[in-house]
């Protein structure tokens, strides 16, 4: 081990000593940071260093050549390229749907054409997606509740699914669906959005899940419309209506998947295998966040049109149906 030993020298003596010009400072003095005792200390420092590096590097070149080590590696590497890949997904996927909504505009320039893609709820709520079996198969699992008979369990089922809440959207969520927003509902002041008017909206997922429910219904006539439906001169009308809805939405996002052909051993014809993979909406999640953010103290029957406001026409099929039930129910009045 090196040992150094102070100079006996004053410090007077010390200063007399001649030296170079280079190791002087600006003031014409030797700075006490460059003395010969840091000097050598480094030096020192550095060859330590310099034998630490070659020692890493060479236990390094030696790991890298072990199975265990490469085999770590690739399942390192795996593991960061599904976390980005999951990451990446979760951002995305309401990019993309956006791409499919209803909800869209018209570029600024009309000989584009561009459909510029907007849709409310998917600005306010993540929608993560999940792999989900259907079992749609007769017999073959899943939740029975959604196809079983009347029930009181059955009835609490789908009214948890088809609770319509409102949910506000503003002036520019009405422009970029090609809405007119001079003739939608304003919710009331308190439901504005930072000091913004917001408008009276639902989710279109729940509209089609309520007509969904009305047909079902409308299949156990004998259940829920047990004195008939003579009373309710709209019932065939929104019935179709509702066929109409869930056909609209089955075309226009179609499901790409395909389901099998099997033999089965009591038959001797191929039998339908409709128990398919699909990605889904985690609808849990989706109806959780959408509750939290929808009105729940008020409904659209609540409000009455002030007025003066500016308004369109009903359609002349719903007025005929109106008119029709009026000349044996003169007091039948729907819009009051």
């Amino acid at each position: 081990m090196f040992k150094f030993i102070k100079s006996k020298t004053s410090s007077q003596k010390y200063h007399s000593l001649p030296m170079a010009e280079s190791d002087r400072n600006d003031h014409g003095d030797r700075s006490s940071n460059d003395s010969d005792l840091p000097l050598m200390e480094k030096e020192l420092s550095c060859h330590k260093n310099e034998a630490r590096t070659r020692g890493f590097l060479g236990n390094l070149k030696l790991a890298m050549k072990s199975p265990v080590f490469i085999v770590s590696f690739l399942l390192f590497q795996i593991g960061v390229g599904s976390l980005f890949l999951a990451w990446r997904h979760s951002h995305r996927f309401n990019a993309r749907l956006k791409d499919v909504s209803m909800h869209c505009r018209w570029s600024s320039s009309f000989l584009e054409h561009k459909l510029r893609h907007q849709a409310p709820l998917l600005d306010q709520i993540q929608i993560p997606l999940v792999p989900r079996k259907s079992y749609a198969q007769y017999g073959m699992g899943g939740l029975e509740i959604w196809r079983a008979e009347p029930s009181e369990e059955v009835d609490k089922a789908w009214e948890r699914v088809t609770a319509e809440y409102l949910f506000p959207v503003k002036e520019s969520d009405i422009r970029a669906m090609r809405k007119d927003p001079s003739v939608v509902v304003p919710m009331p002041d308190n439901y504005k959005i930072d000091g913004e008017t917001t408008y009276m909206a639902k989710s279109a997922v729940y509209h089609n899940i309520h007509c969904l429910d009305y047909i079902r219904k409308a299949v156990y006539r004998d259940h829920y419309y047990p004195n008939g439906t003579d009373d309710n001169p709209f019932h065939a009308y929104h019935t179709a209506h509702c066929i109409m809805i869930l056909f609209e939405h089955l075309t226009c996002s179609g499901d790409p998947g395909v389901y099998l052909y099997r033999w089965m051993e009591e038959f001797n014809r191929p039998i339908a295998d409709t128990n398919i993979w699909r990605q889904c909406w985690d609808f849990e999640t989706v109806m959780e966040e959408h509750n939290e953010r929808a009105v729940k103290d008020m409904t659209e029957t609540d409000v009455r049109k002030p007025h003066g406001v500016k308004s369109v026409p009903a359609p002349d099929g719903v007025m005929n149906i109106i008119r029709n039930y009026q000349r044996t129910h003169p007091d039948y009045n729907p819009g009051q």
